[in-house]
């Protein structure tokens, strides 16, 4: 996934920099570089992205599996 497909990814799962930085305990800033190019993400974060779009998982699944951490 480059950055070109982490910004459409947020955008069709309907998620800002900052509620993905929240959702995925990163910085706000830190999605924005995942965004431009800046930085690569993590491949967990990868992975977490391709299943929501799959809907296979969902974000309040990803809260409820970070709440137990």
């Amino acid at each position: 996934m480059d950055h070109d497909d982490i910004r459409r990814a947020l955008d069709r799962l309907g998620l800002t920099p900052t509620t993905a930085g929240k959702l995925f305990r990163h910085s706000r800033r830190a999605v924005e570089r995942w965004c431009y190019g800046e930085r690569r993400p993590p491949q967990g974060i990868v992975i977490l992205l391709h299943l929501m779009l799959a809907k296979k998982i969902t974000a309040r699944d990803i809260e409820i599996a970070a709440a137990k951490i």
